[in-house]
């Protein structure tokens, strides 16, 4: 095995550019749109420094969401969410993605995320408090 490899669980990441959401919109500006992988690609570049890297870890995934969804902060069902679409697209929750499979989650996530059920929430991670091994709480 190369030593850099990555084994997928599941072995095909989804084509879900064409899917539309369920969830709330995306983007607050009041025009509906989809999100495209262009928009998410340049989340992507804003978070990594690097446009389109190999493979991104599972805190730029989450990173790279709050990006897309203007968000300073975040909650535990956030990431909660975060993790389920991971599962839906990954087979589970990885350290790090191939950069495809982490873009399609943040998609798939996008698609499917109805807010925080707190009323009032507004979050208490921000970028600084979200580290790799979040997802093991």
């Amino acid at each position: 095995m190369a030593p850099n490899m990555i084994l997928a669980p599941t072995r095909v990441i989804p084509d879900v550019w064409s899917e539309p959401a369920t969830g709330l919109e995306w983007c607050d500006c009041g025009d509906h749109h989809p999100l495209t992988r262009d928009t998410v690609e340049e989340a992507t570049l804003f978070v990594t420094g690097e446009y389109l890297p190999d493979t991104i870890t599972h805190r730029q995934v989450i990173l790279i969401a709050m990006d897309v969804w203007n968000y300073v902060s975040v909650c535990r069902f956030f990431t909660l969410a975060m993790e389920d679409a991971a599962v839906r697209v990954w087979g589970e929750v990885a350290a790090e993605y191939p950069l495809d499979a982490g873009l399609v989650i943040v998609k798939t996530f996008s698609d499917r995320w109805n807010g925080c059920p707190t009323i009032g929430c507004d979050g208490d991670w921000t970028a600084e408090d979200i580290e790799d091994g979040d997802h093991e709480h």
